[in-house]
């Protein structure tokens, strides 16, 4: 049995979070949805120019990271308003393809060249 289902298919997988799921398109567009209906409850594009996604997004602290394959990691609230926090980028000219993994205080992205560990100092 189908409960429901939706238009929205692309190549980043969604993340699910407090019965919302957070979908993200290769093409910067996020969308948050019920998880129990499929009710759209934003759709539009993120903040901050992310250019292309394929890596999933995921979902830790409140913060939903998004990946860009070339223009850093975006941080947005893990809520309707999709709010852009923080951008980061690393020095390389990497492609991000991946999705990122997190454990505890360390937030792991792999690129085409290499696996980062980021941390915050002391970690």
């Amino acid at each position: 049995r189908i409960a429901w289902k939706g238009a929205n298919v692309d190549i980043p997988s969604p993340a699910l979070h407090d019965g919302k799921l957070f979908l993200v398109s290769q093409s910067g567009i996020g969308t948050v949805v019920t998880s129990r209906d499929g009710k759209t409850l934003v759709t539009g594009r993120l903040e901050g120019r992310t250019g292309k996604v394929y890596a999933s997004p995921l979902i830790a602290a409140g913060r939903m990271y998004v990946v860009s394959r070339k223009r850093g990691t975006f941080v947005y609230s893990a809520d309707e308003k999709l709010r852009l926090l923080h951008r980061n980028e690393l020095d390389d000219e990497s492609v991000f393809n991946g999705s990122p993994a997190v454990d505890g205080p360390r937030l792991f992205l792999r690129s085409d060249k290499f696996l980062y560990c980021l941390a915050t100092r002391g970690v």
